[in-house]
């Protein structure tokens, strides 16, 4: 479990993750590019995001969903699972 105060603090601090990553070929990061639609938590310790991509054929979704993974799993020990559903 996490000792954040509340959930939106655990949320507010996912999404300066996120803006760390971003699209390989635009180079801009997924929150500004607004890929990003959704994020909650479950249970403190699974992350659930829904997001899009720039082209429904993108050639970097698996470095970019590997890159998010990667990213929260090392800042965010606790971590049980991150599901990433594309919408």
């Amino acid at each position: 479990m996490y000792s954040y105060i509340n959930l939106q603090d655990l949320k507010r601090k996912i999404l300066l993750v996120i803006r760390l990553i971003y699209d390989p070929e635009i180079l801009i990061n997924l929150w500004d590019l607004g890929l990003i639609f959704n994020i909650n938590i479950i249970n403190n310790n699974i992350i659930d995001i829904k997001l899009t991509l720039t082209s429904v054929f993108c050639p970097f979704s698996a470095k970019i969903f590997e890159e998010i993974r990667s990213v929260l799993y090392i800042i965010f020990i606790n971590l049980k699972h991150i599901n990433i559903d594309v919408i």
